[in-house]
């Protein structure tokens, strides 16, 4: 009786299983280290500054009020932004304050005298099931949910770990042939 493990069977089987080792562990390796952002723009100061590198996840099944996040904002690059407001929450900005629910917060991560004022005449924000608002840290220079309104969990690429190790690169131009630093 003639056995079904041919060379050309056995050879097939290893490429296979060899295959799916590799697409798991690369896989494995992305949701576990994620990927690489760089900071650009001023809006989260001081917390993240221009040039910071942080290392940015996958979003978790729930998100947290003072989460930083990367989404897409709607411009031309995704924007780094923290969580101010969950689902189903209402946002007031009243006296440069922010209430949640008509409950002042606390934000440890600001500077002591920041002021938070609304973009627009509406300061009155309902939050849907699936809406967050997100504001930058540097509240006189963010563009944010003040501007564009709540943001879905759709749009919501990454999160920022905050004890995620940052570096932070300046620009650097290599001097000429022949010429020292």
């Amino acid at each position: 009786m003639k056995s079904i493990h041919t060379p050309w069977f056995c050879w097939r089987l290893k490429v296979f299983v060899a295959g799916v080792f590799l697409l798991s562990c690369l896989w494995l390796a992305w949701r576990a280290a994620g990927s690489i952002i760089v900071v650009q723009g001023e809006s989260m100061l001081p917390n993240f500054h221009p040039n910071d590198v942080a290392l940015a996840k996958p979003p978790p099944g729930k998100l947290e009020r003072g989460d930083v996040v990367v989404l897409d904002d709607g411009h031309r690059d995704d924007a780094i932004k923290r969580v101010v407001g969950l689902p189903g929450e209402t946002v007031l900005l009243w006296h440069g304050q922010v209430l949640i629910n008509r409950r002042l917060i606390q934000e440890p991560y600001l500077d002591r005298n920041t002021r938070t004022y609304p973009n627009q005449k509406l300061a009155w924000f309902i939050l849907g099931k699936d809406q967050y608002f997100v504001m930058g840290d540097n509240r006189g220079n963010s563009i944010d949910s003040r501007t564009y309104g709540p943001v879905g969990i759709e749009q919501i690429r990454k999160t920022v770990p905050i004890s995620a190790p940052r570096m932070t690169f300046t620009p650097y131009t290599r001097p000429a042939c022949g010429e020292r630093p």
